[in-house]
Formats: C-alpha cells, structure tokens, sequence
C-alpha cells in the first residue's frame, strides 16, 4: 500500500487488477499506463 499527497505512477506491467489497483482523485491515460494523483 501506498499513502501520498500526490504524484504519477507508471505501471510497466499487464495494467491489470493484480498489479493496478487505486483510490482517490487521480486522473489515468488512455492507454492505462499512468496514473496522476492529486489532493481532493
């Protein structure tokens, strides 16, 4: 588990739920491989 106040992730891997799971107010590319997340 990560807890933060913001910042971008990158998954490398498949995108799937094993390896991608989140919370929160963040906003996702359209290919799914970045997440940017943001205090509400």
């Amino acid at each position: 588990m990560w807890v933060f106040g913001n910042g971008t992730f990158t998954n490398n891997g498949d995108r799937g739920w094993s390896n991608w799971g989140m919370t929160g107010w963040f906003d996702s590319s359209n290919d799914g491989k970045t997440a940017a997340f943001q205090q509400s």
